[in-house]
C-alpha cells in the first residue's frame, strides 16, 4: 500500500492502464476524521466498504450490474422507435 501526505486541498492523480485518470482531493480534516473528494467517470464504482452490507466482490457485481442496466436504458432505443428495414433500404440507395 502507498501511503501519502496531502495538505487540505492537495490532490493525487491516479492513472489506470487504459489511461483513465481519477483525482482524490483532501477537502476536509477533523479529528479523525478526514472528507475525501473524488473526480471520476459515472461509469466507475466507488465503494465504501462500512456502508455496504454484502461481501466486496459480490456488491461490486451488483453495483456494477445495476450500473450497466442504467447505462442500457440510456442507449437502447424502444422497436417502435426503430426505422422499418425497407424505410431505411430506400434512404440509403436515394443517398
Amino acid at each position: 500500500m502507498l501511503v501519502l501526505k496531502r495538505n487540505l486541498s492537495e490532490k493525487i492523480f491516479i492513472q489506470s492502464p487504459d489511461g483513465t485518470v481519477i483525482s482524490l482531493m483532501l477537502v476536509d480534516v477533523r479529528g479523525k476524521s478526514a472528507r475525501i473528494g473524488i473526480d471520476a467517470p459515472r461509469d466507475w464504482v466507488i465503494l465504501r466498504p462500512d456502508a455496504i452490507s454484502l461481501d466486496p466482490p459480490e456488491a461490486v457485481v451488483n453495483v456494477a450490474a445495476n450500473s450497466l442496466v442504467a447505462k442500457l436504458q440510456e442507449v437502447v432505443i424502444p422497436v417502435a422507435h426503430v426505422p422499418k428495414r425497407a424505410a431505411i433500404i430506400e434512404r440509403m440507395k436515394a443517398k
